[in-house]
């Protein structure tokens, strides 16, 4: 089939194609059921352990915990190498390349835990005074420290075999882990606080949850592929300088994106003064959350797209990347929909006294969003494909229009200007993404946009308009309520869209990931 051609009936469609459009589709499901109950629990836990620990001690907490935070920025971007080397091997590489790399990346991590728990234990007691704490948390300090240090060594460990496990695409696994041990937390924190357990024994859960995500990530890997879940006390620094391009590019992307975007709120309190930042954070909170869930779903495209590039299945290529953005389109476009329409009553209600500015941004946002997402598919698969120093051009040029245009647009209109710039920033950035990513896959700019859009003008209008005269007709003032108003238009879009002869395939996808879910359901019984 011609590159952005559109088939007319099913059976034209390789069933490979159709299999891998269902296990994306799946994988994509399990990322986002894991990133819905760590948020939901994380929002839960933060009344639970104020209430619990207090105001003291739960700034301590999270203190501490700010610390091995950033320290977990320091990946030495070996992340991102481990699942493309291990995907790749999946895909016809040398596998004894990827296992050497597994095992030095293991090792490095651990000593990167140790020099982190060393690190933090030093800091221990000059903190406890710069923290003005009383005498009796004063004490605290130290162990919570070291305790903290510790989890954060195991979860270093965890990340290793994570990472393996992304690349062998068993996203199932990852997010099965990931919900149980987020479900663990919550609950047995709520027990320690409700029968009066301290700081510390919360501090000792996060060890023992840590070491058990170790534990279970290691046994994971070890039984699905076990040369890779083998320990090696050998460190073979020749194979990381066979990839140090590609590692160099990776934690300078990293580096890179979270100086623009992170320096974006300090920027706004230099120039309109420290009260500014408040509305532009309030704002930007929703539509950072959409954003967050489209680029779990973009993971799964991460190593499909490493495999078929070594295994040269430039025609698999196109079709993930038609679909995959195809399909971060269709989630999205309902939701900013919703949000760009109950933005301002969903503010009133969350928080009473939000500033005005807050609104204009988070309308603004809903844009940056949009191109956020449009192109998150692109930029996992020119990942995948290796494009390293590519994607940190493209970075840099989309990082200075953010920074440029939101500087100018500041100076006339206030926070909202910021906001701008953001978006103009991720709009140029997306459009060199898929420009770029039609180029190395062979795909036609035209075709790939014509295929991205296509139906969908109607669904949109209907789901803007009917929320919007809901709205108008019921005034609400309870959260529930707009959740069911934006549930309501988001059913409508689906409906609309799925009535449309031009999205039988879409119909097709979900019909052949419920058969197989039925079959699957139907030999366990």
């Amino acid at each position: 089939m011609r590159p952005g051609a559109e088939s007319a009936d099913p059976s034209d469609v390789p069933a490979v194609q159709w299999s891998e459009r269902v296990r994306l589709f799946r994988d994509s499901t399990w990322n986002i059921a894991s990133l819905a109950v760590s948020g939901l629990v994380g929002l839960v836990l933060v009344p639970i352990m104020f209430r619990g620990l207090g105001t003291e001690r739960y700034g301590l907490w999270l203190a501490a915990s700010s610390m091995v935070d950033i320290a977990g920025g320091l990946g030495f971007g070996l992340g991102l190498l481990i699942v493309r080397e291990v995907a790749s091997s999946a895909g016809g590489s040398e596998a004894n390349g990827c296992e050497r790399l597994v095992s030095t990346s293991r090792l490095l991590y651990a000593a990167l835990g140790l020099v982190v728990l060393i690190a933090i234990s030093a800091i221990a007691k000059p903190a406890s005074h710069r923290l003005h704490l009383s005498h009796e948390t004063q004490v605290l300090v130290g162990p919570i420290f070291i305790l903290v240090g510790i989890a954060f060594a195991g979860e270093q460990i965890s990340a290793v075999g994570l990472a393996v496990l992304a690349g062998l695409r068993r996203f199932d696994l990852i997010g099965s882990a990931a919900i149980a041990l987020t479900i663990a937390n919550g609950l047995l924190t709520y027990e320690l606080l409700r029968t009066g357990h301290s700081i510390l024994s919360i501090a000792c859960l996060r060890v023992g949850l840590s070491v058990t995500g170790a534990i279970a990530t290691s046994v994971m890997v070890y039984v699905i592929q076990p040369s890779l879940g083998k320990w090696d006390t050998k460190f073979e620094l020749r194979t990381l300088r066979n990839h140090a391009a590609f590692i160099f590019a990776s934690q300078a992307n990293t580096v890179i994106s979270k100086a623009i975007f992170d320096g974006v709120t300090p920027m706004i309190g230099f120039v309109l003064g420290a009260a500014a930042i408040v509305p532009y954070r309030v704002g930007l909170k929703f539509p950072q959350f959409l954003a967050g869930v489209s680029g779990r779903i973009a993971e799964v495209l991460y190593p499909a797209s490493s495999e078929y590039h070594v295994s040269d299945s430039l025609h698999r290529l196109r079709d993930v990347l038609q679909w995959s953005t195809r399909a971060l389109t269709l989630v999205n476009a309902p939701v900013l929909a919703v949000l760009f329409v109950l933005g301002p009553t969903l503010l009133h209600v969350w928080i009473p006294a939000a500033p005005p500015e807050s609104v204009q941004v988070l309308r603004i946002y809903v844009f940056a969003a949009f191109f956020d997402a449009l192109g998150y598919a692109a930029d996992s698969m020119l990942w995948g494909a290796g494009e390293a120093k590519a994607l940190l051009m493209i970075l840099l040029s989309s990082g200075t229009v953010t920074l440029v245009v939101g500087f100018a647009c500041m100076l006339h209109f206030g926070v909202a200007g910021m906001a701008i710039g953001v978006s103009a920033g991720f709009a140029v950035g997306t459009a060199q993404l898929i420009a770029f990513s039609c180029k190395k896959f062979e795909i036609p700019l035209k075709a790939l946009l014509r295929f991205i859009f296509r139906g969908l003008a109607l669904p949109t209008a209907v789901c803007i308009l009917s929320v919007w005269a809901i709205c108008r007709a019921t005034h609400p003032t309870h959260v529930y309520v707009l959740g069911l108003i934006g549930a309501a238009g988001m059913m409508l879009f689906m409906g609309c869209h799925l009535s449309l002869r031009s999205s039988w395939e879409e119909r097709e996808i979900l019909l052949r990931l419920f058969r197989r879910r039925l079959a699957h359901d139907g030999g366990e019984s």
